[in-house]
């Protein structure tokens, strides 16, 4: 399947997948879908990423799932939740990546070889961008760069707060 050409996004190329998709609706304001699939290949980018399992839920404005991915150059697990429902849209994800190499992935504007190691955690509250509330944390991150520099970060911890209507904190 050309997904790029389908959705008319130049980014996007073939998709070669095994799986199933249950639910029911065809309108996107009715629609409740489970996909379980291996994804076997799906190019983005100029790069064709491979070994994609998934088992994910999506109905309108909610997706709550679970992907893990077993590529050469990128070896990761993603839980997450995006809640658009109320007003106040929940954006909850939980990253565990053992390797991103991300000048293959095409990832990397300075073009370098650049290893990353990481676990992100997201938890956000908020109506728009500009007033999203909550905690991002990145533990155990390891950066490798330029073939021997290395750069060890224990945590790092993102907190976004809304104090009264003129002044938020980061």
């Amino acid at each position: 399947l050309n997904l790029g050409k389908l959705i008319n996004n130049d980014q996007l190329g073939t998709l070669t997948m095994d799986g199933s998709v249950e639910g029911t609706g065809f309108d996107i304001d009715k629609l409740k879908m489970n996909m379980v699939a291996t994804i076997h290949s799906i190019e983005y980018n100029n790069y064709n990423y491979k070994n994609i399992h998934t088992d994910a839920d999506l109905q309108k404005s909610l997706f709550k799932g679970h992907i893990d991915i077993a590529d050469s150059n990128l070896t990761m697990r993603v839980d997450g939740l995006l809640d658009y429902r109320d007003t106040e849209k929940i954006l909850q994800v939980n990253v565990v990546c053992e390797k991103a190499k991300l000048k293959n992935l095409h990832l990397n504007a300075f073009n370098k070889d650049l290893l990353v190691k990481t676990n992100l955690t997201l938890d956000f509250k908020g109506t728009e961008i500009d007033d999203a509330y909550g905690n991002g944390y990145l533990t155990n991150s390891y950066l490798l760069y330029d073939g021997n520099k290395e750069i060890f970060i224990d945590t790092l911890h993102l907190v976004s707060d809304i104090k009264n209507d003129t002044v938020r904190s980061i």
